[in-house]
Order: structure tokens, then sequence, then C-alpha cells
């Protein structure tokens, strides 16, 4: 599998400029689209915190998360990749992208957790929170805004499959894929368990009411977690926001962590 450098990003967008003009090339561009981006789509999925942490990275579930992603890509006549053409974001916002935000930014924060619970995050000081770092260091993380693009989607899809997989729907009720080990939903944990959040509304408040206590942290600190919060690692954090190192703004998203969770720490744990 290529690194995604520079070269390989213009080689991609090259091939999605022809997928959005449909011409008579478009169909070829397309699987050549695929070829390039598919192994990075499962790396990426195989390896995202949300399917790791709920223990829905197998190989079914990584395909899944993959064909949900080029599903995005390819609906409404490749609408999503002439959206990225044009340089707008990779999704109108929506209701139910909100919901999946919010859900992203309370699980990443794990508020119920125990202020010194780092996890995988404290592996290196520089690296992504799901170690991603440590498999694709050689690839290029500025100026591929369609790797970017990409990650979001993966991102996206991978909280849609945990929901749909644990039974988290609008419509309530539990939803099981067959021929998996997900099991249904119970309003008991099991003992040690950590059952998913399950309600929309209550959901919402708790992350309105979290990001008004994110808004109320000092400076540089409520920087360096907004960044951390969006998936960006330690070093990029420290010189986006002109820190010393990557350890210092590890230390500003630990502090605001710790401030969040004293706060929340209760409010989280009903939800589980």
């Amino acid at each position: 599998m290529r690194a995604w450098d520079a070269a390989f990003e213009a080689e991609l967008v090259a091939e999605v400029t022809v997928v959005v003009a449909a011409g008579p090339g478009a169909l070829a561009a397309w699987k050549r689209l695929l070829v390039g981006v598919g192994p990075h789509v499962e790396r990426w999925a195989s390896r995202n915190r949300h399917l790791v942490r709920w223990s829905l990275a197998g190989e079914d579930d990584v395909r899944s998360v993959l064909v949900a992603v080029l599903t995005r890509l390819s609906r409404d006549d490749h609408d999503n990749l002439r959206r990225f053409v044009a340089s707008l974001p990779p999704r109108e916002a929506t209701e139910d992208d909100e919901q999946l935000r919010a859900l992203a930014h309370l699980d990443r924060l794990a508020l119920e957790a125990a202020d010194d619970a780092d996890g995988a995050d404290d592996a290196a000081a520089g690296g992504a929170a799901d170690g991603r770092e440590a498999v694709a260091g050689r690839d290029a993380r500025t100026g591929t805004p369609l790797r970017a693009w990409l990650l979001r989607l993966v991102g996206y899809a991978a909280l849609d499959h945990v929901r749909e997989r644990l039974g988290w729907s609008r419509e309530g009720g539990n939803k099981r894929a067959v021929g998996t080990d997900a099991s249904r939903l119970s309003s008991v944990p099991e003992p040690a368990g950590r059952p998913p959040i399950t309600d929309y509304l209550t959901v919402r408040r708790l992350h309105a009411e979290v990001e008004a206590a994110v808004a109320e942290l000092p400076e540089p600190m409520r920087g360096a977690l907004g960044l951390w919060l969006e998936d960006e690692d330690f070093a990029d954090i420290a010189t986006r926001l002109d820190l010393a190192d990557a350890a210092e703004a590890r230390r500003l998203v630990r502090a605001a962590q710790a401030r969040l969770r004293h706060r929340f720490r209760d409010q989280a744990a009903a939800l589980r």
C-alpha cells in the first residue's frame, strides 16, 4: 500500500476530477479511485477509536465501514466528490451529523473515566489517539485535503456503524447484525461493561452543557482541547497553537479533560 504523500494525493484528485466530469472515462477513473483509497479506508477503519472501543473492529465491521464510505462517495452521481472538488464541507450540516458529532466528542472525552485514565492516547505524546500514526507515519498530514476528507467520512461511517450495531436508533428498539457477536442491549449494564449512550436528547443536552463549559476554559487550553476533539494529534496541536512541543499540548488537553470530568462525571456515568 502506497504512502499517502503529495504525489499520491495528486493522482487521486485527478481521478476524482474525471469522475465528477462524468465523461467517457468516468467509470474507469472511479475504479482506479477505489483501488487507491480502499486499502487506506480499511486501515483507518480498523483503527477507529469507536470501533475498537466497542469491539467492532473485526474484518466484517471494517468492511461494512468501507462499503458505507464508498456508498457515500458514489451516491447521487458522486455528489459527495463534487462537493469535495468545490471545496465545500463533506456534508451539509444535518441534525444527524450533529448527533454523531455529539456522540464522538462525549465518547472521546470519556467524562465518566478516572482523571488519570488516559488510555491509548498516552502511547506517545505526539501520536494519534488510536495508534494510527505508528502505522501511517509516512502519510503526509498537510497538503492532502482528500485524505482529510476521507478520514472524516470514515469517522462518520464508523459512528453510524456503532450506533446501528449496538442499537442506538431514533426509532428505539434494538438492532443486531445477523452472524455477529453484537448482543442486544439491556437496561442493566454487565459487570465492568460499558453499554453505549442511547438517549439522543440526553446526549445533546449534555453535549451542549459540555460545550458551554469548554467555552469557559482559558486559552490555550480551550484551543488545544478543540483541536484534539477534531482528531488533531498533539504534535499538530503544538504547531498550530505555537506551543513548546507535543508534550505541552498533551498537558493542556489532559488538564481540560480533568476539569470537565470533575464537573460532568456523574452526569456522564448516568448515561452509560
